[in-house]
């Protein structure tokens, strides 16, 4: 006996409607978790002199990416059931924009983590709980230093994506969603 699901997922279940104040206030506190979260990823001691500091940084990181990337399926998932709604695209087009500020914290993370001996690191994170717990996360990120190129050039490239691939993107899917077989064919809603 098979169970019937709903054609369409109850997205409300999960975070106010786009459009709503609540999920405003939403997006400023994204905003400016990540702003902050890109400043003092400026600030970062070495991480073999402040290890605490790090652990404390990233579980920081952690928690604004996931709410970050919750919020940009949320709405992702919102436009892709109406491709044709212009508050969905415009806020889509924000949460694009912050997108910088979470390359500029990720960037600043694997450039920490560049010059450090993988073995240095490794002994380094046995002495911290938290940090082991993530030592794949970190031989990772400092691998992904190894084919970043000069920081600066990094940033630029985060800030030239939202008006270029990111928006090439949204263009598609804006585009490709409002495509209708003649007949109707296939049309969902």
């Amino acid at each position: 006996m098979s169970k019937q699901y709903p054609e369409n997922w109850d997205l409300d279940s999960l975070y106010p409607r786009p459009e709503t104040e609540q999920f405003s206030a939403l997006l400023k506190g994204v905003e400016a978790d990540l702003k902050q979260l890109a400043e003092d990823s400026e600030a970062l001691p070495a991480f073999d002199v402040a290890p605490d500091t790090w652990s404390a940084f990233l579980t920081r990181m952690a928690a604004v990416q996931s709410r970050y990337e919750d919020l940009c399926a949320f709405v992702g998932c919102h436009a892709a059931d109406d491709a044709g709604n212009k508050t969905f695209q415009r806020i889509e087009g924000t949460l694009s924009s912050f997108d910088p500020l979470w390359q500029q914290a990720l960037t600043s993370v694997e450039f920490g983590l560049k010059e450090l001996d993988a073995q240095r690191l490794e002994t380094i994170v046995e002495q911290d709980s938290d940090l082991k717990s993530i030592l794949f996360y970190l031989q990772e990120r400092q691998r992904a230093a190894g084919l970043r190129l000069p920081k600066g050039q990094e940033l630029l490239a985060a800030d030239l994506a939202v008006d270029g691939l990111q928006a090439w993107s949204r263009l598609y899917d804006r585009l490709s969603g409002g495509l209708h077989h003649p007949d109707g064919a296939g049309r969902t809603g």
